[in-house]
């Protein structure tokens, strides 16, 4: 397939060593923060047993507890403003506490036990252990969806079963697209400094993954649909094709490697395989993009000929729709790009043919000339043309311009045989043109009826002239 190295090979962009050597403080940074539970480890009995000193209890009723007293001595209140000493109700603190004290130690219960199953999953992804990754980070994911660094590792690990046929029964569906889902929700993952760092310092390696897998799959199966002729195979391999479009259009939206608005390659590619798939309007699309993009060829390629392929499909495509407007206009461009290919020119010729517009048709072989004078088949045909117009056309059709056209005709064979003198068809035709004007002019003749000297000589003239050719 074309330029496939070039996908194979791509690389994000590079970061400078300023912005490496800022990355790495401010992860120091990060870790020094995620550290500080380690210096303040939590006792779960020794809190027990302070929470149960304050001897809060539920009486049925309220939440009660220790009292809630003023200082002995009291500046504005004497004792018996204050009132005796009781456990005061406490209905309000209890209820708060229980709203928030539990939900936190549960958080910090169920941290610990994600943290560990990302471990895990981290683990089984390190020893290739995939079918083993994948159910700890599904089981993870389950309960938490939108966690980014699960999602992160789920990308990881379903681009690497995607990537293996032998693994492909692991997931259900496309493994590449659920990684590339799963990744999209890591990087949108604001609030986690460390995850994107993280990212980063990959290299952003899954969805390079991700772009470079698809199209290696889509090459193998268009080569193989090459080989059997299948249309199933081609239709799958421009599905393919278009799947590592799509990621090369978010790395490229992303500013994470230089892939053009147009993925050239790729693009001409999905065309082509669409093409042999019989997928038209696939192969529009695809077409559409490249030569509206004004793209005809890339650099350091040996296939640049393969981008002509859409502005010929594109010429015939709109010529066969009766779109002359669109025919015309990639036409031009195709002889913008290639301009010593004649196929544009005799397209519209066949169009203007099936239109009956001569006078196009015989502009359109000026034009052709114009680019290339000495070429020998021009000449012939435009005068065939010439012939075919003055000699065969239907009954009832007007010919214009007859004289015109009958010197034209002989400058065209001139030119033909001064390029060949010995080429068979000029000569046949040549033959033909005077054997022709031999019978206009005995035609022309035998209609002069008249007996004066002057009409004697004319036809006398006429006759000898016909004679001559």
């Amino acid at each position: 397939m074309v330029n496939y190295d070039r996908i194979k090979n791509l690389e994000p962009k590079p970061i400078s060593v300023a912005i490496q050597t800022d990355l790495k403080k401010l992860e120091q940074l990060i870790d020094q923060d995620l550290a500080i539970d380690k210096k303040y480890k939590v006792n779960i009995d020794s809190l027990r047993e302070d929470f149960q000193k304050l001897n809060i209890r539920d009486n049925g009723k309220t939440v009660v507890g220790p009292p809630l007293t003023f200082k002995e001595h009291q500046d504005y209140f004497d004792e018996k403003q204050q009132g005796a000493r009781t456990n005061n109700d406490v209905q309000a603190l209890g209820k708060v506490m229980k709203k928030i004290a539990l939900p936190i130690l549960f958080s910090f219960l169920v941290s610990m036990t994600f943290g560990q199953t990302i471990k895990k999953a981290t683990g089984f992804l390190d020893k290739k252990d995939y079918e083993k990754a994948k159910t700890e980070i599904d089981g993870f994911l389950a309960k938490s969806p939108n966690d980014g660094e699960g999602n992160y590792i789920k990308a990881k690990i379903y681009e690497r079963i995607g990537d293996s046929a032998a693994l492909a029964g692991l997931v259900q569906g496309d493994a590449k697209a659920q990684a590339l889902e799963a990744f999209k929700i890591a990087v949108a993952d604001s609030s986690n400094v460390k995850l994107k760092l993280q990212i980063m310092k990959d290299n952003y390696a899954p969805v390079f993954n991700m772009y470079a897998g698809y199209y290696e799959q889509a090459a193998a199966a268009f080569n193989d649909a090459a080989h059997s002729q299948s249309k199933e195979g081609f239709a799958k391999s421009m599905n393919l094709f278009k799947k590592a479009n799509e990621i090369g259009q978010y790395i490229s939206h992303n500013e994470w490697a230089a892939i053009g608005k147009v993925d050239t390659t790729l693009v001409l590619n999905i065309g082509k395989a669409a093409l042999n798939a019989g997928k038209e309007e696939d192969a529009k699309k695809a077409f559409i993009e490249l030569a509206d993009a004004g793209i005809y060829r890339v650099s350091n390629s040996d296939d640049n000929d393969s981008y002509r392929i859409p502005y010929q499909w594109l010429t015939l495509h709109f010529k066969n729709a009766g779109d002359e407007a669109n025919m015309k206009k990639y036409a031009d461009l195709g002889e913008k790009y290639f301009p010593t290919d004649d196929y544009y020119d005799f397209v519209m010729m066949d169009y203007y043919r099936e239109k009956k517009n001569t006078l196009q048709v015989f502009e359109k072989w000026e034009d052709l000339l114009k680019r290339s004078p000495d070429t020998l088949q021009y000449h012939f045909n435009y005068a065939n043309e010439i012939f075919g117009y003055l000699y065969n056309s239907d009954d009832g059709v007007k010919i214009e311009n007859k004289e015109q056209n009958l010197a034209k005709l002989k400058s065209q064979l001139e030119e033909a045989y001064r390029i060949d003198s010995k080429d068979i068809n000029t000569n046949w035709l040549y033959s033909q043109y005077y054997y022709n004007k031999g019978i206009e002019l005995r035609d022309e003749a035998i209609k002069i009826k008249g007996t004066k000297p002057e009409d004697v000589k004319k036809k006398a003239d006429l006759n000898e002239e016909a004679k001559k050719e």
